[in-house]
């Protein structure tokens, strides 16, 4: 989790939409979700390890009014003078969290294995002009893009985080199916799971037929 700089978002409806529809929480829901967001908690999703999160949004950035150098208005090129501007790092589309080799080496022993990564199920919609449905939003670069509900393998079983409340004083009927689905399915929460694919030559998982 992370703590949110100029976020303000409190006690809201917002649009999120399901980044891995094949997981069994999503089981029933169409493309999207309006859901119920107050504040907190704002997750951040790592790809596989320390040093290389999957930051909330697309840039994790600055906030609406931040400067990454400090210097200028938010109108001038935010470089250093007689240096040469670097390229932009590539967006990654939602639920496309890769690390590439040079990554892998790095992380060495902190390289988290592909079965035990956390499997971001709904993100807030990506869009910041798009988030908000009802009530009040300011800072919202902060929560474009964020994960809204995580799947996170622990053992043997799971552990769901939700970053909305699910079953808000009886109001978010909608929402109350993400729950339900994870505790009616809690033994086969894997099913859908990308594979290495050294372990998709050995055919499917036995949670995968059920």
């Amino acid at each position: 989790m992370q703590e949110p700089r100029q976020l303000q978002a409190r006690g809201s409806v917002y649009n999120a939409t399901f980044s891995d529809r094949r997981s069994p929480i999503a089981y029933g829901y169409a493309e999207t979700l309006p859901i119920y967001f107050n504040q907190a908690p704002l997750f951040q999703v790592s790809t596989g390890g320390g040093g290389f999160g999957g930051g909330g949004g697309e840039g994790g950035g600055g906030g609406a009014t931040g400067r990454p150098s400090g210097r200028g208005t938010l109108t001038d090129p935010d470089i250093v003078q007689a240096m040469p501007q670097a390229e932009p790092a590539p967006q990654r589309s939602p639920g496309g969290e890769q690390l590439t080799d040079e990554q892998r080496l790095q992380q060495g022993p902190f390289f988290t294995p592909p079965a035990l990564r956390p499997r971001v199920v709904l993100r807030f919609a990506s869009d910041e002009k798009n988030l908000l449905i009802s009530g009040m939003l300011a800072g919202g670069s902060e929560l474009a893009n964020a994960p809204a509900v995580v799947d996170v393998p622990v053992g043997q079983g799971h552990v769901v985080m939700f970053a909305n409340n699910p079953m808000w004083r009886h109001q978010t009927q909608g929402s109350f199916f993400l729950l339900f689905n994870a505790a009616l399915n809690y033994d086969h929460l894997n099913v859908g799971r990308d594979r290495p694919t050294d372990q998709r030559r050995q055919g499917p998982r036995a949670e995968d037929k059920n």
